[in-house]
């Protein structure tokens, strides 16, 4: 029998594997975000397009998330700057097991997805004045905001992780960055299992950690995966062993509100629902449509002086 690299060749998995820790990543996607037909919607998409807060009703879906999430002791929790996801983790980190000792962060790694379509919809460009409204609004966010100071008891740490994504930005440079996030994260919590709450982008580059071909048809608001490794144990394994999936299920329905081309379909099956994964996820429509032109937007935008006011901060 052939061993995996992980494990030593005069050794077997055996009497000490009840001992093996299990690390565990949990992403979690923001609750659902103000509707257009919402009083307020209007007034905070003219000042800030690409930081709609969330619905009003919020707090109930939250909750309720709370009790279905996986029961883990989170030794780190880290949080998405975005309104969205720092008003989430408001409502749903209450409700959660968190360590006694967990420390919170909040991570410009783990922002939105910075094409224009998500930024900035339906303009080829901003203007100046959002220019200079996202640069005020970044600056902001440089600390920790007042309100989100303290969640579920817990002081968040007062040093915000990572920098702030390149506008334009595609999907490639979208997935690296987040990457190094999470890998940062990982090496913060020694071990102890992570929960991360961000935007859909997020979730679906988790599960490429443990499932590279996976294809996402869709994740929900409030949608979220599990992963987990068996760490080092000092005597059979020598390094983790690589990442797996625990939610959703690549072989059958899901319940955790994220949807995947099962890998039992036939080869007309999986077509069939790739194509209507592609005309249903939202995301990957606005990544197809704007991808091509995003190289030629930036240029255009870097040499603009007006811009290193904001891309620069």
């Amino acid at each position: 029998m052939t061993l995996p690299s992980f494990v030593e060749e005069d050794e077997t998995i055996g009497a000490s594997s009840e001992a093996a820790q299990q690390q565990r990543l949990v992403v979690l996607r923001h609750s659902s975000t103000l509707s257009p037909s919402a009083p307020r919607y209007i007034d905070c998409v003219n000042k800030r397009p690409w930081d709609v807060p969330l619905a009003s009703n919020h707090a109930t879906g939250c909750v309720s998330k709370a009790e279905k999430l996986p029961d883990i002791a989170f030794g780190v929790v880290a949080i998405s700057p975005f309104t969205c996801c720092t008003e989430t983790a408001a409502a749903v980190l209450p409700g959660m097991n968190l360590s006694p000792d967990v420390k919170i962060f909040m991570h410009r790694g783990l922002s939105e997805l910075h094409s224009m379509q998500h930024m900035f919809p339906r303009q080829s460009a901003p203007t100046i004045a959002q220019r200079f409204a996202l640069w005020r609004w970044r600056s902001k966010r440089d600390v920790v905001p007042p309100e989100f100071a303290t969640l579920a008891g817990v002081q968040v740490q007062k040093h915000v992780l990572g920098e702030w994504p390149t506008l334009p930005e595609d999907s490639n440079h979208a997935g690296g960055r987040f990457a190094s996030a999470v890998k940062e994260l990982l090496e913060l919590a020694g071990g102890r299992s992570v929960l991360l709450i961000t935007h859909a982008d997020g979730v679906e580059n988790v599960i490429h950690m443990a499932r590279p071909g996976a294809t996402i048809k869709s994740v929900d608001y409030l949608g979220h995966a599990e992963i987990a490794r068996t760490l080092p144990d000092g005597s059979h394994l020598k390094q983790p062993s690589p990442w797996h999936l625990v939610e959703p299920s690549p072989y059958g329905e899901s319940r955790c509100g994220v949807d995947l081309v099962s890998e039992l379909m036939s080869s007309h099956e999986r077509d069939t629902s790739l194509s209507a994964a592609s005309s249903s996820s939202k995301w990957t429509n606005d990544r197809h449509r704007m991808d091509e032109a995003l190289q030629n937007e930036r240029l255009a935008l870097e040499s603009n002086p007006w811009w290193a006011m904001t891309d620069g901060a």
